[in-house]
């Protein structure tokens, strides 16, 4: 007889969002509002907008006390239809913006991005140009000093999305818990790449708590050019959730959970 903690995987997942009228939430809404009215003031009509982009716009970022490096990432929008200057240059103009109004908040400012550290969570301000033409718009950002390089900034938030919804809304729960257990061992693999992975899972007829269990066996070790140390913190990882799935599948709740705080940070005895 098997047993389950769906619920309270499910529940641990969702205390893992940030929402935009929780305390973090309303930080970055706050801090996000003030500083993109600043810039565009600033700027006098040399910015076109500032635009939110990565984890915190697909509601896959995580709370600060679980990942200390998260971080929201501003397109700083120029009001220009051409490629006829450096990223540098108007990353320069963003250093001299944060200087000037922000001189105890900036954390880093080589390329390609100036990072500010505002009430404990960082900003990368990122320097875009958006180009029209009659057909399309391209956006673009800074691939060294001197070139740009096209991107799509909201193509796998569509992506991410479209698997949420086709299978019952458990896939950014599931990536956030993937996420939690990242983070607690060191970062071994780049968080954007492993949302991109678990995103291409399928979870057909799963919930919260198989679905994670499945994303954490199926989780792709070889062809990834992995260094020896990642390669050991994936399979160390599997090798607990085994452990989790025998002692769930035995009616075994307790040593579940004694397992899962191998992979998860949550504490055992109140879990």
């Amino acid at each position: 007889m098997s047993v389950s903690i769906n619920a309270k995987l499910a529940a641990f997942a969702s205390s893992l969002y940030v929402g935009v009228n929780d305390a973090e939430g309303e930080k970055i809404r706050t801090s996000v509002n003030n500083l993109s009215t600043r810039l565009i003031a600033s700027f006098k009509g040399d910015i076109r907008n500032v635009e939110k982009f990565g984890s915190y716009t697909r509601g896959t970022i995580l709370p600060r006390i679980y990942d200390p490096y998260s971080d929201v990432d501003l397109m700083i929008v120029w009001n220009r239809d051409d490629l006829n200057v450096t990223p540098r240059t108007l990353r320069n103009y963003l250093i001299t913006f944060s200087e000037t109004y922000y001189s105890r908040s900036i954390s880093y400012r080589d390329s390609p991005v100036v990072v500010l550290e505002l009430q404990h969570i960082n900003y990368d301000l990122v320097p875009v140009i958006k180009v029209s033409s009659f057909y399309s718009q391209n956006t673009y950002i800074p691939l060294n000093d001197s070139q740009w390089q096209t991107t799509d900034p909201l193509g796998f938030n569509a992506t991410l999305s479209s698997s949420n919804v086709k299978y019952g809304y458990i896939v950014k729960p599931i990536i956030r818990l993937m996420k939690a257990w990242n983070a607690k061992v060191g970062f071994p693999i780049s968080p954007y790449k492993l949302e991109q992975e678990v995103a291409s899972m399928s979870f057909l007829g799963d919930n919260v708590q198989s679905g994670f269990i499945y994303a954490a066996q199926k989780l792709l070790i070889y062809g990834k050019g992995y260094s020896q140390n990642t390669i050991n913190k994936i399979q160390a990882l599997q090798s607990n959730i085994e452990r989790v799935d025998e002692a769930l599948q035995t009616d075994r709740p307790l040593t579940a959970v004694g397992w899962l705080a191998h992979i998860l940070p949550i504490n055992k005895d109140s879990f």
